[in-house]
């Protein structure tokens, strides 16, 4: 099972499972603990109501201390796993997984915002980001691809196959700070089979005056 205690003297495969550094997780916690206790108070229910008894009664969790509560949640969007395949390999029972998901990757947002590392959005004043200038303004845009879910209805399997891959994909669009290694903007997600270049004339994302843009050429149109 996968814990922050054996993980934390594995730097390589802490990264691999996790996408975030060591001191990157421990820098995060105490917002992300701050977060998930003001989402859920100990006084009241996970459905939002007083409580009739004291917290602590009934079943215990597996998830005892927050920062396995974090790697676990933070382990789904990095791999998007099945809830049977992530429950096992974070010692949940999988009938707890979708149960749990849902009101854990809410608060895995907080954190960013509190810190002050969340992307942009509003695409279109991303040109005077504080973050997409830092030590100089260089940024690099890009695609990122990731499997999905077949969709049900036929017109959404076309719109997501783009007869290349024979597999369904979408993608957000991706604008980060060449220098600082740090992401600046994550536009809309987009149908796999949408041409970059068209995905980023819709999202009108500018850049600074004079400033170097990495793109491959599926952008360059």
């Amino acid at each position: 099972m996968l814990r922050y205690h054996k993980l934390q003297d594995r730097p390589r495969d802490f990264l691999a499972a996790t996408g975030l550094l060591l001191n990157e997780l421990q820098q995060w916690l105490p917002a992300w603990q701050r977060a998930y206790e003001q989402r859920y108070p100990s006084e009241r229910t996970r459905a939002g109501k007083p409580r009739q008894r004291r917290p602590g009664a009934g079943a215990k969790g597996v998830l005892h201390r927050f920062e396995d509560k974090l790697v676990c949640i933070v382990l789904y969007p990095k791999t998007h796993p099945w809830h049977t395949r992530h429950a096992w390999q974070c010692g949940l029972r999988q009938p707890h997984a979708p149960d749990w998901l849902p009101q854990w990757l809410p608060v895995l947002q907080a954190p960013w915002a509190a810190l002050g590392c969340a992307p942009a959005r509003a695409a279109r004043r991303l040109a005077t980001r504080p973050r997409l200038c830092a030590g100089a303004p260089a940024g690099a845009l890009a695609g990122t691809e990731r499997r999905r879910h077949r969709p049900t209805e036929a017109q959404r399997q076309q719109e997501h196959d783009s007869g290349q891959t024979k597999t369904p994909t979408e993608q957000p669009r991706l604008w980060g700070n060449e220098r600082t290694r740090q992401g600046v903007s994550l536009g809309p997600t987009v149908a796999g089979k949408t041409p970059d270049k068209n995905a980023a004339d819709e999202a009108e994302m500018p850049s600074p005056i004079h400033a170097p843009l990495d793109k491959d050429t599926g952008l360059q149109g």
